[in-house]
């Protein structure tokens, strides 16, 4: 009989209390609470509701880099003669970095500018002897096609040894590569070899056309016909040298902007192959930054998002910005994959030159300001439905069914069910 007539007055106390429950607005809960039983309460940490700012961001890491950035390098082989700068030069556009010696290139500039300065006499003293000039010019033009004769057959016997030789060698560099890359540099050692013979050849036997054009010409005893000769053989000397100059300054690596150097790579000594980088060259004053976003995050990036960062150095200035673009393919980061977000500075920021530099990055997903907010772990859920337990003035508990909005997991809006100034109990 006692027991009964204690369940009937727990009973009575459950409905006392959701009677007494008043959502804010239009708001009508929906759900049944689970039963509470009055029993003594012991000391409980609560909240007070109230306006503020529930912001939803993503955290990751970073990275400030150079929006202009580039590896140095040398479009030819060779040893490296001299290297005239190092990590954290700056440097100005135009500014010699390093050279490479390449003793071939510089002996074909040197004979190029012979046979220049050996034209340009031949086509001066043409025009100062005029006619009179004609039967040595023949046998000069004689003995020059003998000479030019035997340089060409010269050459492409010795052509034709060298590009056999590196045939022969690429089949054993091949089957000895330790790899793709290593193969590639045998076969074009082969390839360079066959285009320098054939390129040596072609030159050798233009000289050899014009020598024999020449001859002929000198026979035909018409000074106009040697004039126009000598002034062809000035232009294509003159071709020749231009072409062997540009092989000459390729030697030479200039900066192609003014900038900070990031790194060097390479030392004096080293052999370098065509392309193969040497150091890196970057522009401070224009930065941006990568952030990394785990790929179950990224459908919440989209261009043009705020975002706000920290530098691993100035860890009390906050800078802002805006996502530019996201890459298109995912990538392996801390064993997860990953997106790349270039990030682009606000204008009316300083951003020191921080290259290479870590950041604290938060993305902007949604905010809402000035909207009632609780505490994340004081919401409950029974039946699929959110409440809290309202701290009444008695010190009794009564649960409370809420609507809420956004969270950031650590806070949350309340739409509906709560007021300003009422006391939660947090879990």
């Amino acid at each position: 009989m006692k027991t009964r007539y204690l369940s009937i007055i727990v009973g009575l106390f459950v409905l006392v209390l959701v009677g007494c429950q008043q959502p804010a607005g239009d708001f009508a809960p929906t759900f049944t609470p689970p039963t509470f039983v009055a029993t003594a309460v012991p000391a409980v940490t609560t909240y007070t509701v109230a306006y503020g700012a529930v912001v939803d961001v993503i955290e990751t890491r970073g990275q400030v880099k150079s929006q202009q950035e580039t590896r140095l390098t040398f479009p030819l082989d060779g040893a490296l003669k001299a290297v005239h700068i190092a990590p954290g030069d700056q440097v100005e556009a135009g500014a010699l970095l390093a050279e490479l010696n390449a003793p071939a290139n510089q002996q074909a500039l040197v004979a190029r500018q012979h046979a220049l300065n050996l034209a340009e006499l031949n086509l001066a003293r043409i025009q100062t002897e005029g006619q009179t000039a004609q039967q040595a010019d023949i046998k000069e033009a004689q003995a020059n096609l003998a000479v030019v004769q035997a340089q060409y057959d010269q050459t492409v016997l010795s052509n034709k040894l060298t590009v056999e030789y590196a045939e022969k060698a690429m089949a054993p560099c091949v089957t000895t590569a330790k790899n793709d890359l290593e193969k590639m540099l045998c076969e074009t050692s082969w390839y360079h070899a066959r285009l320098r013979a054939e390129a040596a050849n072609n030159v050798a036997l233009e000289q050899l056309r014009a020598a024999r054009v020449r001859l002929e010409l000198a026979r035909a005893d018409s000074y106009a016909a040697n004039e126009a000769i000598a002034a062809e053989q000035v232009r294509q000397a003159q071709e020749l040298y231009l072409m062997a100059e540009g092989q000459m300054s390729s030697t030479l690596l200039t900066a192609p902007f003014s900038g900070v150097i990031l790194s060097i790579e390479k030392r004096p000594g080293d052999n370098v192959s065509a392309y193969e980088p040497i150091g890196v060259l970057a522009d401070p004053s224009q930065l941006w930054a990568i952030a990394t976003v785990f790929e179950q995050d990224i459908h919440r990036v989209a261009v043009g998002q705020r975002v706000s960062l920290v530098l691993d150095a100035f860890l009390d200035q906050t800078y802002h910005g805006s996502v530019l673009q996201i890459a298109s393919q995912a990538v392996l980061w801390q064993g997860k994959w990953a997106y790349a977000v270039t990030l682009v500075f606000d204008d009316d920021q300083t951003i020191p030159a921080t290259m290479s530099m870590g950041a604290d990055i938060r993305f902007v997903v949604r905010a809402r300001e000035n909207v009632l907010v609780i505490p994340t772990q004081a919401i409950l859920v029974s039946g699929g439905r959110e409440y809290v337990e309202l701290w009444k003035d008695n010190g009794a508990l009564q649960p409370v069914e809420i609507q809420t909005g956004i969270s950031n997991g650590i806070e949350t809006e309340v739409i509906a069910g709560l007021e300003a100034g009422q006391v939660v109990r947090i879990p």
